[in-house]
C-alpha cells in the first residue's frame, strides 16, 4: 500500500541541493569534546556538526560528523575538529 502511495505523488518530488560529509573518529569522551565542539559549531552556524559516541575495542570516543553543502565550509570546519581533538590529547582518524 506504501508504494502505491509514494507512486502516486513521486513525480511532484523534487531534489534537493546535495549535501556534503566528513566523519572524523576521536578516542575522546563526547563530554570532554562537547565546549570546545560547541566554538567549533559557532564559526559554522550554517553547518550541521553532530557527535555520536561509540565504544571501540573497550575505548570510548566519538564519531563528529559535519554536513554542508559546500565543500569548503566541511573541509574548514574539519581543520577545526582536527585542531580541537589534538588539543585535547588525541589524536583524529578519518575512515
Amino acid at each position: 500500500i506504501m508504494q502505491a502511495m509514494f507512486e502516486s505523488f513521486r513525480h511532484e518530488l523534487a531534489g534537493g541541493t546535495p549535501v556534503k560529509s566528513r566523519e572524523i573518529n576521536a578516542y575522546l569522551p563526547e563530554g570532554k569534546m562537547g565546549g570546545p565542539l560547541a566554538d567549533v559549531q559557532a564559526h559554522f552556524p550554517d553547518a550541521d556538526i553532530g557527535s555520536y559516541p561509540f565504544v571501540r575495542e573497550g575505548r570510548f570516543g566519538a564519531a563528529l560528523v559535519i554536513r554542508h553543502p559546500d565543500q569548503a565550509v566541511v573541509d574548514a570546519a574539519a581543520d577545526e575538529i582536527y585542531a580541537m581533538v589534538r588539543d585535547l590529547g588525541a589524536e583524529p582518524m578519518e575512515d
